[in-house]
């Protein structure tokens, strides 16, 4: 008994390592096969509404906590100000920009929902002790991501820059479940001797990365487009003349723009 427990120990914990690596092995693959020659980082300090009226932007701490933005005319924590003459036509078009940006973002949202959930299905197929399951889970994810990407912003706090946050929260739903299932199943594998099963996580990676090669070049274009309509946004907010009354400028966003090697 106790070397069959040896021998079952020694099955067990390769299937077990290579169940582990293929999992992390599958976030590097699904970059890989989305990486762009550009990165385009975004950072802001305050979570964007629009509404048929006005922009709106509120700042969890700090100073302003609120700024309005009405066609041109801009509101600072309730105190109307009538900008200068170029600062309203920059605020008017940075208040549209963002307006018919929004369809913009919620493709580029939706396309990478879908990349993310093709890789994961993939996962479940070859290896999860009950695909349907989890593709019925998958498919209930990417429902939430499509109803979250469509919802009002006027009845939301959905923060463009931050849409791929709200995606990676709702497909780390199903990631404890996804490496329970693998793990599990490269367990039993190992203890039925089902080396088949086992030899399907060779190549995963790989398979994962062909998969969804398409789907990334294909998002690429769109996601340039959003970088550059990010962008031209802070140009605009840098323009800006107008000062707070602490002498600070608004700073609405922040962009980043760097090559990836």
């Amino acid at each position: 008994m106790p070397a069959h427990n040896a021998s079952g120990d020694m099955t067990i914990k390769p299937a077990i390592t290579m169940a582990a690596r293929v999992l992390l092995g599958l976030l590097g693959a699904v970059s890989a096969a989305s990486a762009d020659d550009t990165h385009c980082e975004v950072s802001s300090d305050d979570d964007l509404t629009l509404n048929p009226r006005s922009l709106i932007l509120i700042r969890e701490s700090g100073t302003p906590q609120r700024l309005v933005m009405r066609q041109g005319v801009l509101c600072v924590d309730d105190r109307w100000v009538e900008p200068k003459a170029d600062d309203r036509t920059r605020l008017i078009q940075f208040e549209r920009q963002i307006r018919d940006g929004v369809p913009l973002a919620q493709a580029v949202g939706r396309a990478a929902a879908d990349i993310a959930i093709t890789a994961l299905g993939e996962v479940a197929a070859g290896f999860s002790r009950n695909p349907e399951a989890t593709r019925a889970q998958l498919a209930n994810v990417r429902e939430k991501i499509d109803i979250r990407l469509k919802q009002s912003f006027s009845k939301s706090q959905l923060t463009l820059v931050e849409i791929d946050d709200a995606i990676g929260a709702l497909v780390a739903e199903l990631l404890p479940q996804l490496i329970g299932d693998v793990v599990a199943g490269a367990v039993q594998s190992a203890i039925t001797g089902n080396d088949v099963q086992l030899r399907s996580l060779d190549g995963l990676e790989a398979r994962i990365e062909r998969l969804v090669e398409p789907q990334a070049r294909a998002l690429r274009p769109r996601a340039q487009q959003w970088c550059r309509r990010l962008e031209a946004l802070d140009g605009l907010d840098n323009a800006l003349a107008y000062r707070l009354p602490s002498g600070e400028p608004l700073q609405l966003l922040r962009v980043d723009r760097r090559t990836v090697k």
